[in-house]
C-alpha cells in the first residue's frame, strides 16, 4: 500500500519533534520521496511507465516476439491471470494452447517467434500492471520523506561531512545504500526485457 500523510505524521510523532509539521509541507515531501523512488523504480527496470497501482481488469496487450525461443518475458502483469494468447497469422488472430507461466516468463514448447524470421506479434489477454506498492517499497518511501523532512533545516543530501579518519556529521536526506539495494533487488526481479 502506498504510504499516506497519516503514516507520514505517525511517524514523525514519534520522533517528538518540537515543532508540529504542516501538513501540506508533509504531503508535498510525501509526494516528492515517492517520486524519487519511482524514478529510481523506472531506471532500474527500463519501465518509464512503472506506477503502483490496485490491479485492474482483464486486458488485452499486444507483444511482439523479436527472437526464437522457448520462453517469451511480458509486461507486468498479475501472475496467473492469463486467459488466452492469440498469434498473429495470415488469417488474423489465431488462439494458440499449449503454453505454461514460469518465473522465467511464458513458456511454449514450440518456440516462440520460431516460424518467421520477423518479429512475430502475440495478443495476450490478462491483467497487466504491478499491483500495489509493496510494503517494502511503502517502507522506504516513508523512510526517505522522514529523512527529507528531518534535513529541512540543514540543507539535506549530504552524504559524508568530514576528513577521512576524523569524524564525521552524516546526514542523509537521499536514498541510502541499503535502500537503494533493496529497490535494486526489487528492480532485478521486475525487470523489463526485450523480447
Amino acid at each position: 500500500m502506498r504510504p499516506t500523510l497519516a503514516d507520514l505524521t505517525a511517524y514523525l510523532n514519534q520522533l517528538q519533534d518540537a515543532t508540529p509539521p504542516d501538513l501540506a509541507v508533509l504531503q508535498s515531501i510525501l509526494d516528492r520521496a515517492e517520486s524519487q523512488v519511482l524514478t529510481v523504480l523506472r531506471s532500474l527496470t527500463a519501465d518509464p511507465s512503472l506506477d503502483f497501482n490496485d490491479y485492474g481488469s482483464v486486458s488485452s496487450v499486444e507483444v511482439t516476439g523479436t527472437r526464437t525461443s522457448l520462453f517469451l518475458t511480458l509486461p507486468q502483469y498479475q501472475y496467473g491471470s492469463i486467459t488466452k494468447i492469440e498469434q498473429l497469422t495470415t488469417q488474423g488472430y489465431v488462439e494458440i494452447s499449449g503454453w505454461t507461466e514460469t518465473q522465467q516468463g511464458l513458456y511454449w514448447q514450440y518456440g516462440w517467434n520460431a516460424s518467421s524470421v520477423l518479429p512475430t506479434m502475440y495478443r495476450i489477454t490478462a491483467i497487466w500492471g504491478y499491483g500495489a506498492m509493496p510494503d517494502t517499497i511503502a517502507q522506504i518511501v516513508l523512510s526517505l520523506a522522514v529523512n527529507i523532512w528531518r534535513s529541512k533545516e540543514s540543507g539535506g543530501f549530504v552524504d559524508t561531512v568530514g576528513v577521512e579518519g576524523s569524524g564525521g556529521i552524516r546526514a542523509v536526506a537521499g536514498l541510502n545504500k541499503s535502500d537503494q539495494v533493496v529497490l535494486q533487488a526489487w528492480a532485478d526481479q521486475h525487470r523489463q526485457v526485450a523480447v
